[in-house]
């Protein structure tokens, strides 16, 4: 299974629907063992069963095995590329901003990347950058802008929207990828409210309660479990009763307490 090739053999009946594509899975080092969405390493044999739309293949790898020989260096894990075995030499399109426009074209040439640790291969060309081959120089295949210099925490689609606005990969795809996150920018008439203006528009100051476990009309009521009307500290208590007559079809004894 250390064949790329051989790897991606194995997915002959992996669902059509599923959120990440045979060929990336099988790039990434993964053969497919024919349970449910699950694949494992050749190298490492870490497995990994849940996949989502976006999910970068070679980054969740290095996240979970960190310590795997094809993680830390793809060539010295006995590792046989795809394009190893279909070319002898590094492919060299005739027109490379055209052909470069395909995001595998663009992987391929990642084979030598000195960052894989600080930003993997997988999210530099799904932003459309492809390796110049030089040190971590980077070039969009759709607006020329070329970027280099790539530290930890980049992210790839971030780097090209502030760098490249106007990009049309940046506005059809990567503005489309980040959803409405942009669109939250464009609102201009939001205004935050402060504290102060609360009592302008009619909101009124909550303060939480000082004892909160006696909120409740029933919590209150068990505290009088033991209240006594006969006796209250230093307080006498007077109790009289009132009885009206039977004469007025009414028969009730009613206990007043007064304090004196």
């Amino acid at each position: 299974m250390n064949s790329e090739a051989t790897r991606l053999e194995t997915f002959n009946n992996w669902p059509s629907a599923a959120a990440v594509s045979p060929g990336k899975i099988a790039r990434a080092g993964f053969f497919y063992t024919k349970h449910n969405l699950t694949v494992e390493c050749f190298s490492c044999h870490v497995q990994i069963t849940d996949w989502n739309y976006g999910d970068q293949v070679m980054a969740k790898h290095r996240l979970l095995s960190p310590q795997c020989l094809f993680v830390e260096n793809p060539l010295a894990s006995g590792n046989i590329p795809k394009l190893a075995e279909t070319a002898a030499t590094p492919i060299q399109p005739a027109n490379p901003q055209e052909d470069y426009k395909d995001e595998i074209m663009r992987l391929s040439t990642y084979a030598s990347w000195p960052k894989t640790h600080i930003v993997t291969p997988e999210a530099l060309a799904r932003s459309g950058f492809y390796s110049l081959k030089y040190k971590d120089f980077t070039k969009c295949a759709f607006c020329d802008v070329v970027l280099v210099s790539w530290e930890a925490g980049d992210d790839p689609d971030n780097e090209h929207q502030r760098c490249s606005a106007d990009c049309s990969f940046v506005q059809t795809v990567i503005n489309q990828r980040a959803g409405g996150e942009n669109k939250l920018t464009q609102l201009s008439n939001l205004q935050v409210v402060n504290g102060e203006n609360f009592q302008e528009l009619g909101v009124q100051e909550h303060k939480a309660p000082k004892n909160p476990k006696y909120v409740t009309y029933e919590s209150r009521l068990e505290t009088f479990l033991s209240w006594s009307v006969l006796y209250f500290k230093n307080l006498k208590i007077w109790l009289a009763r009132v009885f009206i007559t039977k004469e007025l079809g009414i028969v009730l004894d009613v206990s007043i307490a007064m304090v004196v």
